[in-house]
């Protein structure tokens, strides 16, 4: 009985590892892609556009903005889940080196894509399933990712100024 507890807790000690290996490797990519960006107006990595750069200078959060929202950008940074001529979506896994300190912000808060400055306004919790409670907002920029459990999206709403 003794074995499988032993066995069990190295499991889980793997997959702890594993999950800090691949927030090395999206960090790694992250810090890349910001350093090519810098230099040049249109950047594409695998067929892939960065669109901007999102700045949170509270949480030290610096990203590319992917204008593709797929597994391959998502792994790369954060992503343009929607856009329309009033509002962006931005959407970003729930790592350390993407999305997970978008929790830590409070309403004032400074949020910079490209040249525009954004203050946050409203922090919700939304269901992941209520993909109109999105997108129908009053905002000009939402940001969101997962939840802990992955069953509703963290969400911080953000006006323009």
């Amino acid at each position: 009985m003794m074995y499988v507890g032993i066995i069990f807790l190295n499991i889980s000690l793997l997959l702890m590892l594993y999950y800090y290996y691949q927030d090395y490797i999206v960090y790694t990519n992250v810090t890349q892609i910001i350093d090519q960006y810098d230099d040049k107006e249109v950047l594409l990595i695998d067929d892939l556009k960065v669109d901007d750069l999102i700045e949170i200078p509270i949480i030290h959060l610096k990203l590319p903005i992917f204008n593709e929202c797929n597994k391959q950008s998502l792994d790369r940074g954060c992503a343009l889940y929607y856009q329309d001529d009033h509002q962006k979506i931005i959407c970003g896994h729930n790592t350390s080196s993407v999305f997970k300190k978008i929790r830590k912000l409070k309403y004032g808060d400074h949020i910079y894509v490209g040249n525009q400055l954004y203050l946050v306004d409203d922090i919700e919790v939304i269901k992941e399933t209520s993909i109109d409670e999105m997108i129908n907002s009053i905002y000009e920029l939402s940001l969101f990712t997962c939840t802990d459990d992955s069953k509703s999206r963290y969400t911080i709403r953000c006006r323009q100024l």
